[in-house]
């Protein structure tokens, strides 16, 4: 196999697998709706962060599942980042619950900070 036949495989097994985990992160969202779970507010992120505000909770939803959280058991939340190879950064938002700390990752320290912000505010709100 040549180069570019090469880069083209592995591009096409990159894809399937990026589609496979989408597929598995719908199926959780659908399930997170059907118990009830009305996800009005996304915040994106990996796991993706979504807010219900009817209900006033959040839920963390991956590929191979999902939790849900009341917005009294958020402790704090606030930004954290590692700094990678060649001055890369890696930023989150580092979740304190009261049953422990989850993360969720995002691109860049502008959406982290956007994700944070409207988190705290709905959060906050009565």
């Amino acid at each position: 196999m040549s180069g570019l036949q090469l880069f083209i495989a592995g591009l096409v097994i990159m894809l399937a697998l990026a589609f496979w985990n989408w597929q598995r992160s719908s199926e959780q969202r659908n399930a997170l709706q059907q118990s009830g779970f009305s996800a009005d507010q996304r915040l994106g992120g990996t796991p993706e962060l979504a807010l219900d505000t009817r209900l006033r909770q959040f839920a963390l939803i991956r590929a191979d599942g999902y939790e849900r959280f009341a917005f009294d058991q958020l402790r704090s939340a606030e930004i954290g980042f590692d700094v990678r190879a060649e001055a890369n950064f890696h930023y989150r938002i580092e979740l304190q619950l009261s049953s422990g700390s989850r993360r969720v990752d995002y691109g860049s320290e502008w959406e982290a900070q956007r994700a944070l912000e409207r988190l705290n505010a709905i959060v906050k709100e009565p």
